[in-house]
């Protein structure tokens, strides 16, 4: 059947979720349905959160995105590192 499957359930879920997003608000993040170069396995989602934009234009911080993505039920990118990043420390 045409518009059945991952990618049509994925535009369907943003249609539901785009009301609780605030007006000026933009969400980015990877569509990990298409086949990427890398192999992907065990995705929790076939959308993966990794920015929140406030109505400035100001990306709010990681805290903030992870809250977000709780709010909204989406996955967020894995957490690869947390913290001051010094390159004088390698």
């Amino acid at each position: 059947m045409a518009g059945c499957g991952p990618v049509s359930s994925q535009f369907f879920y943003v249609r539901m979720i785009k009301y609780r997003i605030p007006e000026g608000y933009r969400i980015c993040g990877e569509n990990a349905y298409a086949k990427h170069s890398l192999l992907y396995s065990a995705l929790p989602s076939y959308f993966l959160l990794f920015s929140v934009w406030n109505e400035h234009n100001v990306c709010l911080s990681w805290d903030e995105t992870e809250d977000w993505a709780d709010r909204l039920g989406l996955a967020a990118v894995p957490v690869l590192y947390k913290g001051i990043w010094n390159e004088d420390d390698e």
